[in-house]
């Protein structure tokens, strides 16, 4: 008597052949017999409650394995929960193959237990779906699925099998005797050695190169590699997500915390195993005179919309050794990044010339806008002749000056848009020559009006070997400082044992102060503190209280707030120190007294007249006159927005406060804030028998 097989066994014995050990799956109609046949062949099942999540553990697996990932699905329902995995899988080049159950293929169109039309719902996803149409074929099928899931760009296969095709039995004999013609292996693509040759010069020739790591890296194993060619180069580099782990994040030049300057300035960028998408903005970033050099295994995989770039089709595994040969014989060797040097006064045009804009904000619109673009260009020349003068020549990083867009204020009912820029400090040093670099430049006496309003340090990072400081300036109107006044709402400093406790709290609903402009003021605040701390000697720090690196901490909250913890002992430092006139707009608030009780918070708020004087708003308690130290470290640290320091040593300073009392809007928001659940939900309570007793009546 015949031996006979099952379809469901040939698969399973056609997987095992294809190196197949584990399988993600749910079982059901109609492929319990498949998992059945697979685990009989000793391939592991791993059971899922969702095809979903199986179908990304296969394709993760796929990734990690560097071969296909095995999933099954039952027909219908299952398969297209499954089909997320599949477009993940087709969309990350990772390798995986979908063997899903279907109905009978006698029975399609007849209504069919869960019947769906399944390979033509995969194929646009996949690079191969297809159904066997015998046992016969199924082993052919199964080869073809594995090739395409890892030939060129690995990607996602599908296999349909009828329920009919599982459950039929065969003669086993013929089929027992077919042997695969090969077993799916990851392709080894050759690269042109003529294409090779000019990417080896190009980057050994290269000023300010760029590698990005991306996933390729990671599924070529090519840690070796990249290590060897970043050490030979001494060039910085930039992961993608998917390249995180090729090299360590503690890398020396890993430039993640500099990674806008990096796009911008390198004059060749090697993309290792990366695509030009969204993640690199599309290449729209780039300088315009960029060399890109890319590595991938799929040669359609470049910059579609880049006008200016050189296109190599590489593979990664043969480019590094023959940049390293031809390196290695040119005794190319890239110069290490320079800090930045502190320049002296350099004889440049100054923009007393410029026009600026009108202090009538209905007829300065549109004269506002071109001063502001010619003020813009008069800043980037100032700055990149810095960048190009004789003190910066060894320096590969320059300040970047970026137009950024004013945001629209309104003044006497008229829009009106001030003058807005940020600079950006990249260097492989501690910013402190940054920062000696800025307040030079804010010095300069043409520029006294744009000194004399707000300058934000917006943040201040710490990589391994980058170090960037961004600062905000802008330059307002005359007619500005009227409506600066009311910016703020509230200041108060929260005493606790260890640390104070700094809220910038702003009204949306009744200023129209950017988010990101008062969480500058804080994140101004924190950076500061830090400078100064840092220049303390370290046996100082310990008897000033101020040692540590907890410094700096900054949380925005939603809904307008904005918080920021500072050690007390910073900020008593920050009030008493004479810091440079650019460098002065800075809140400052002595943390001196505990917090009050939140209804003296509200009285005080009540009671306290506002003194105007020049562009400022500065608190002062009825008959009650500020003490002169007081006074003094309020002018040595008080901001251009409008946010003032309080004149006495209490805890809560109200601003925007108009002469005839507070808003009640912001009553309001202080009882919300402040009032504890009880007390409202007395509140609700007394609102609720008011309107119900009334309408009893």
């Amino acid at each position: 008597m015949a031996q006979l097989i099952t379809g469901a066994q040939v698969l399973a014995k056609a997987l095992r052949q294809q190196g197949v050990d584990v399988v993600f799956g749910i079982v059901g109609i109609p492929v319990v017999e498949v998992a059945d046949a697979m685990q009989a062949e000793g391939i592991r099942f791993i059971a899922f409650r969702n095809e979903q999540s199986c179908s990304y553990a296969a394709s993760a697996w796929g990734f990690l394995a560097q071969r296909p990932g095995v999933c099954l699905a039952v027909s219908g329902p299952g398969v297209v929960h499954a089909l997320a995995g599949i477009v993940n899988s087709q969309v990350n080049a990772w390798p995986m193959v979908l063997i899903g159950g279907s109905c009978e293929a006698s029975l399609e169109g007849a209504g069919a237990f869960q019947e769906c039309r399944q390979v033509e719902m995969c194929r646009p996803h996949a690079k191969f779906a297809a159904r066997p149409p015998s046992i016969a074929h199924i082993p052919s099928v199964v080869e073809r699925a594995f090739t395409h899931a890892l030939a060129g760009r690995p990607g996602a296969a599908y296999i349909d099998l009828p329920a009919d095709l599982i459950q039929k039995a065969v003669d086993a004999a013929p089929l027992l005797a077919l042997r695969p013609v090969s077993t799916a292996q990851p392709p080894v693509g050759q690269a042109d050695p003529a294409a090779v040759a000019r990417a080896a010069a190009l980057l050994a020739a290269a000023k300010r190169p760029l590698l990005i790591v991306g996933k390729g890296s990671a599924y070529a194993r090519a840690e070796a590699e990249i290590r060897l060619l970043v050490d030979k180069y001494q060039a910085p580099f930039l992961p993608t997500p998917m390249g995180k782990g090729v090299l360590p994040d503690s890398h020396p030049r890993n430039a993640a915390s500099a990674r806008s300057a990096a796009l911008a300035g390198a004059d060749v960028i090697v993309l290792l195993g990366a695509r030009v998408n969204w993640l690199l903005h599309f290449g729209r970033r780039f300088s315009s005179d960029t060399k890109l050099i890319q590595i991938d295994v799929n040669s359609m995989q470049y910059p579609l919309d880049r006008l200016h770039y050189v296109m190599f089709q590489l593979l990664f595994l043969a480019l590094v050794p023959s940049i390293l040969a031809v390196s290695a014989l040119s005794g190319k060797h890239v110069a290490v990044p320079q800090p930045i040097a502190s320049p002296p006064d350099v004889e440049v045009p100054g923009p007393a010339a410029v026009a600026r804009p009108v202090a009538n904000p209905v007829d300065g619109i549109q004269a506002s806008r071109h001063a502001h673009m010619e003020k813009c260009a008069e800043i980037e020349r100032y700055f990149m002749h810095l960048a190009t003068s004789p003190a910066n020549a060894s320096s590969p990083w320059i300040p970047l000056v970026s137009l950024t867009k004013p945001y629209s204020i309104t003044v006497q009912g008229h829009v009106e848009k001030p003058f807005c820029f940020r600079v950006t400090f990249y260097a492989p040093a501690p910013p402190a020559t940054a920062f000696d670099l800025l307040a030079n430049v804010l010095r300069r006496p043409e520029w006294d009006e744009l000194t004399e309003s707000t300058n934000i340090v917006e943040s201040l990072g710490y990589g391994d070997s980058i170090h960037y400081l961004k600062m905000k300036a802008v330059w307002p109107t005359a007619a500005r400082d009227s409506v600066l006044v009311s910016r703020i709402t509230t200041v108060r400093v929260e005493g606790q044992e260890d640390e104070a406790f700094l809220n910038v709290s702003q009204s949306i609903e009744d200023t129209r102060m950017p988010e990101k402009e008062a969480e500058g003021i804080v994140r101004m605040h924190a950076a500061l503190a830090g400078q100064l701390v840092t220049r303390v000697p370290l046996a100082d720090r310990e008897r000033l209280g101020l040692a540590g690196d907890n410094w700096c901490k900054v949380v925005q909250i939603a809904d307008g707030d904005l918080k920021g913890w500072i050690p007390k002992s910073v900020i008593k430092f920050i009030a008493t120190q004479a810091l440079p006139r650019s460098l002065t707009k800075v809140c400052s608030v002595l943390a001196t007294t505990p917090p009050r009780h939140d209804s003296q918070l509200l009285h005080e708020l009540r009671r306290l007249p506002t003194k105007h004087t020049t562009g400022h708003v500065v608190p002062v308690a009825a008959n009650q006159t500020a003490p002169p130290e007081a006074a003094a470290a309020s002018a040595v640290a008080v901001s251009a927005r409008g946010l003032q320091a309080p004149t006495t040593s209490a805890t809560v300073a109200a601003v925007a406060t108009k002469a005839k009392g507070i808003r009640w809007s912001a009553v309001m928001r202080l009882l919300v804030r402040y009032a504890t659940p009880a007390v409202i939900a007395v509140l609700t309570s007394l609102i609720f028998n008011y309107f119900f007793r009334r309408g009893r009546r």
